[in-house]
């Protein structure tokens, strides 16, 4: 009997307490405000970057108020469309207002809007062709501007 409560308050001892644990995951792993801090700046970075790119997009395809995605296609130069820019809400708002201030076409279609915000990326990496297979009829909208 005394010998399973030396073993229970052994292992009690042993554990570490709340406050121990935060101290060692800082260690381990950083202070979790400086880590948000940087994944902010880098977003904020992102998003300026992405926003400077809306002016070089050849339409901008918009679900009439929550969605807009900017596209940039050439015929000559490019196999498949680029995203240049998406945004949600507040961010859709200014990017179509950006895309009226520099006369970039506006092309509303929710279902297609709504499916390239989910399904594709900003960025030459990732290519927004097969979304917009589905949707032919905007095609012609692409040509070189």
């Amino acid at each position: 009997m005394d010998l399973a409560r030396q073993l229970r308050r052994h292992n009690s001892d042993l554990r570490m307490s709340k406050q121990e644990i935060r101290e060692e995951m800082k260690d381990v792993e950083g202070n979790p405000q400086m880590k948000a801090r940087i994944r902010r700046l880098q977003r904020d970075r992102a998003r300026r970057q992405m926003m400077k790119e809306v002016p070089t997009a050849t339409a901008v395809i918009v679900n009439p108020t929550h969605f807009a995605v900017a596209i940039r296609y050439h015929l000559d130069g490019m196999a498949a469309p680029m995203v240049v820019a998406k945004g949600k809400n507040y961010l859709a708002l200014r990017i179509r207002q950006k895309a009226i201030e520099h006369q970039v076409p506006i092309i509303e279609n929710p279902p297609l809007a709504q499916a390239l915000y989910k399904s594709v990326e900003v960025g030459p990496g990732d290519s927004a062709a097969s979304a917009i297979a589905r949707w032919p009829k905007f095609w012609p909208t692409f040509s070189n501007s």
